[in-house]
């Protein structure tokens, strides 16, 4: 038999072990984010970054691009359920969850909640008289992620409704999402100089993801080819080429998560230039946090090379 010292000893190394002190179980404590779309991941990544009890998943896989087709898997819906915060671009890109959400209570946060106005300028108005090139959402174009200023806005939304529900390490939230928007800020710069070069150039994108990047670079939107990826009818070339042919200043902007094809048609039929810009709506499950930035860079550079340095 075991003395009673040693028992003793035992049963208390069992109690900790079982029943540890509630300081030892708030230090394992970790704030699970769940962000719904890759560029607000990006975001709130950033302004995470020197939390690490701070824990950031994807739902919708980096690679997939808008969700616009998107259906929630039962595995994604347990996501839903376990996070704590759950981080939504808004503006009508997440509507493929809407179901899901009243489960969620208050644990959503819309990243872009405060660029309403900035969304519905962002549409323009498409070659059959303004239907095509309207975005179908609610709230406007939802893809203000594209803008390095918007995204600036977006990640100081998410900052501050972080720092509301887990107020220990506001200040820290705040010091990384002030030293991102800083970096946002240089790329917005870059961008307001190009207008001096594009100034009373139309633009024809491939999707309006790019619309928000083509408007702060100074470019006026004149049509968009595939509303939410949908290939556009044989009608809507034609008025399309028309349409372009009629602005012998304009330039087609492609989107990298969409075949080409089309846009290559378009640029011969037209006799147009083709340049490829990139939303940041999609990307690698391994992004390193500077991800956007790099991405930003090389558009301002398309941009620069296409339209002349300013």
């Amino acid at each position: 038999m075991f003395p009673v010292t040693r028992c003793i000893r035992v049963a208390v190394f069992a109690a900790l072990f079982l029943f540890p002190p509630p300081e030892a179980t708030a230090a394992r404590t970790e704030l699970a984010i769940l962000a719904t779309t890759f560029p607000v991941w990006i975001f709130t990544r950033n302004v995470v970054r020197d939390c690490p009890n701070t824990r950031v998943e994807l739902l919708v896989p980096a690679g997939s691009g808008c969700p616009h087709d998107y259906t929630l898997t039962p595995r994604d819906r347990q996501k839903l359920a376990s996070a704590d915060v759950i981080v939504l671009n808004g503006l009508g890109l997440d509507d493929f969850l809407r179901d899901a959400l009243p489960a969620a209570g208050d644990k959503t946060v819309e990243a872009g909640a405060e660029l309403a106005d900035a969304s519905g300028r962002a549409g323009s108005t498409g070659h059959d008289g303004g239907e095509r090139g309207q975005h179908t959402h609610e709230g406007g174009n939802p893809h203000q992620f594209s803008s390095p200023a918007r995204a600036a806005v977006m990640t100081r939304t998410i900052c501050e409704a972080l720092a509301g529900r887990d107020p220990d390490n506001a200040e820290t939230y705040r010091r990384a999402a002030e030293d991102y928007i800083l970096r946002l800020a240089a790329l917005a710069r870059q961008l307001e100089k190009i207008k001096n070069r594009t100034r009373g150039r139309g633009v024809v994108v491939q999707h309006d993801s790019l619309s928000a990047l083509c408007e702060d670079a100074g470019l006026e939107q004149i049509a968009v080819v595939e509303e939410d990826g949908q290939t556009p009818s044989t009608a809507d070339l034609v008025g399309l080429i028309g349409l372009i042919r009629s602005r012998r200043s304009a330039v087609l902007a492609c989107d990298p998560q969409y075949p080409d094809k089309i846009m290559a048609m378009l640029s011969k039929e037209c006799g147009m230039p083709c340049i490829n810009l990139n939303p940041a709506a999609a990307g690698p499950a391994d992004a390193p946090l500077d991800w956007y930035e790099s991405v930003m860079q090389a558009n301002i550079k398309t941009l620069e090379r296409h339209f002349g340095r300013p």
